[in-house]
């Protein structure tokens, strides 16, 4: 039964008890106090007046009760709701407010007054009205509560306000429904922390690309529509050829800032329904929907290497030039768990790296055998070492002013018992992990050195000798007495030994490095730097250093007729050599046309394929007797 019934019923039933007694005993007391009929017939009467009066009495206080009670729990009610900070209304069926709270006015800055007599579609933006407006049809039909709608009202300043809205049809006595009541609650501060927390979850904080976590539920939903559509996905790892320099030269600042820039210019490049990631550190993810085939994947990563031809500025005036090497794993040829095609693409990616740096390779099965082939053939190079096994070949420079060979560069080949021989790009790179480059180093530099002596007492013209030097080799400190311990034991000229470096090994420890080739200069031989373009020195930075030569990297001059960036790093490369004073190098020319543009541009010498690919050293005599330069 209802409390309130209930205690209406109790109080009638005490006050119908007080009427029967008083009835009783008040009779009974009469007759007891009655001289005669008079006497009792006026008692009589001021008994009904005085049963008057004390009822009456009573029913003021029950009405004035109620009457209290009803105002505290209007007040209180009242109070409640002009001091809540959510909005409580209460609109007709036509959907207008017939009341708001004070709240309004925090909530969308207007006074309860403007609100009264509209409707809540007049204070939201125009799309999102049509969207509630049918809504508000579907639920009115029903009669049905409104639960938790989320909606975005306009504040009279203009900024969104997001509510959460919920409320409950109210009929009257009839039962005939007359409108809503309800309570908007602002949410927008909620959801931006939703938002931000999200963020914080799924992007990386650094460049605000997707992070480790949103790439994986990316890569996941990609393969599930390409396995709908039977279609394929391509997933391109991508690494940051060299990064650590940057940090240990520039500083991790100036490194996090590259960072930022190469994820917005490869995002600017890419089309919109590609996912790039940021996986960690200096890597990279791209997703790629492929419909045409792995040669749409080769495509992207082609102009993923483009957007880094031109160069990045630092803050200081330092123009940085970046390389990058990229895997591509395909789906489903490569495998079908995110696992396995991170995994190959990420193989593809050290593969590429091994060929040369600032290519992309697509992933192929044996590159799973990599790590088993690796070991066995760590032993197999320490066995070569031992039996004295490996060869040097000689590949000559050509100068374009006087159209003659005028040296050659010292390159380690590793012959087999087969006739064939196993790639410097396949074993250089495990000497230098592993340590034994140091010896390989020692003995090229030596054999080079007897080489360029026999040559001498054959009566070949002056030949300059180009010797490569491995990073490993030069942090071992020793450089500069090897050089001199080589040049004695074989009596060659110092300005006749050029040695090679990469911008790696300058920008590792600069200050280190500018000193130990002061000291190999000192001793009369030139140093030339490789692979120039490819790294991250400023221009700035070769000042310091005793350099006499900038090999411009294969790979530009490889693009000259594919990617206009490249003709424009070469020219700008050529253009500082000649402030500088310094000579130009072109690496790897292979035809005519690369030729005639570089002659063009007023290089100074290259090395490449059109001129003679590297010979082992009794096909230099023969080749230079066919220059017509024996003496």
């Amino acid at each position: 039964m209802n409390p309130q019934i209930r205690s209406a019923l109790g109080m009638a039933t005490v006050y119908a008890l007080f009427g029967v007694a008083w009835i009783f005993f008040s009779d009974r007391l009469l007759l007891d106090l009655a001289w005669d009929q008079e006497s009792l017939s006026a008692m009589q009467t001021y008994k009904g007046w005085f049963f008057v009066l004390i009822t009456s009495i009573l029913v003021f206080l029950l009405v004035l009760r109620t009457e209290y009670r009803f105002r505290y729990i209007e007040d209180r009610f009242r109070s409640l709701v002009e001091t809540s900070t959510d909005l409580i209304w209460e609109v007709d069926h036509r959907g207008n407010y017939t009341y708001v709270s004070p709240a309004a006015e925090t909530l969308l800055g207007y006074q309860a007054e403007e609100i009264i007599g509209k409707s809540p579609f007049d204070f939201m933006p125009p799309e999102e009205a049509l969207r509630i407006r049918e809504f508000w049809a579907a639920t009115i039909a029903q009669k049905q509560p409104i639960t938790n709608l989320i909606n975005t009202n306009l504040h009279r300043q203009g900024r969104p306000v997001i509510m959460e809205t919920s409320g409950e049809p109210f009929f009257d006595q009839q039962g005939n429904w007359q409108g809503y009541r309800g309570i908007d609650r602002d949410i927008t501060a909620r959801l931006r922390s939703e938002s931000q927390l999200e963020r914080l979850a799924y992007y990386d904080p650094l460049t605000n690309l997707p992070n480790r976590l949103l790439l994986q539920i990316r890569l996941k939903d990609a393969m599930e529509q390409a396995a709908r559509r039977q279609t394929l996905v391509g997933v391109h790892f991508i690494d940051l050829d060299q990064f650590k320099v940057i940090n240990d030269s520039f500083s991790h600042q100036r490194g996090d800032e590259l960072l930022v820039m190469v994820g917005e210019r490869w995002g600017n490049s890419l089309h919109h329904h590609h996912t790039l990631a940021r996986f960690g550190g200096d890597e990279f993810i791209v997703i790629q929907e492929l419909q045409a085939g792995p040669e749409e994947a080769a495509e992207t990563a082609e102009k993923l290497l483009a957007t880094l031809a031109e160069p990045f500025a630092l803050p200081g005036g330092h123009e940085i030039y970046l390389g990058a090497s990229i895997g591509i794993s395909i789906f489903p040829t490569d495998g079908e768990t995110t696992a396995d095609l991170l995994r190959k693409a990420e193989a593809a990616m050290y593969y590429g790296k091994e060929q040369g740096r600032n290519q992309y390779c697509l992933y192929f099965t044996t590159m799973s055998t990599n790590s088993r082939e690796n070991l066995r053939l760590e032993a197999a190079l320490r066995q070569a070492v031992e039996r004295n096994e490996l060869q040097l070949y000689y590949q000559p420079k050509f100068d374009l002013h006087s159209n003659t060979v005028i040296g050659v560069e010292a390159l380690a080949r590793w012959p087999q018992k087969n006739g064939e021989s196993i790639p410097p790009a396949r074993f250089v790179p495990l000497a230098e992990k592993t340590g034994q480059i140091e010896t390989i180093g020692a003995w090229v530099l030596n054999e080079a050195c007897r080489q360029l002596r026999a040559w001498r007492d054959q009566g070949l013209p002056e030949l300059h000798m180009a010797v490569n030097v491995s990073p490993r080799q030069f942090r071992a400190g020793n450089l500069a007495e090897v050089v001199a311990a080589a040049l004695r034991e074989h009596g060659i000229p110092p300005h006749l030994l050029e040695l090679e470096i990469t911008e790696s090994i300058l920008m590792d420890k600069p200050d280190e490095a500018a000193i130990l080739l002061e000291k190999c200069t000192r001793l009369g031989v030139t140093v030339a730097l490789d692979d120039f373009g490819t790294g991250y020195s400023s221009f700035a930075y070769l000042s310091r250093f005793p350099i006499s030569a900038l090999k411009i990297d294969r790979s530009f001059v490889h693009n000259l007729d594919k990617r206009p960036n490249a003709a424009v790093i070469i020219d700008s490369i050529i253009s500082l050599v000649r402030r500088m004073g310094l000579k130009a190098v072109a690496e790897g020319v292979e035809t005519a046309k690369q030729l005639a543009y570089l002659r063009q541009r007023g290089c100074d010498q290259i090395q490449g394929y059109l001129v003679s690919r590297p010979r082992p050293a009794p096909e230099i005599v023969k080749m230079l007797e066919e220059f017509n330069l024996k003496t």
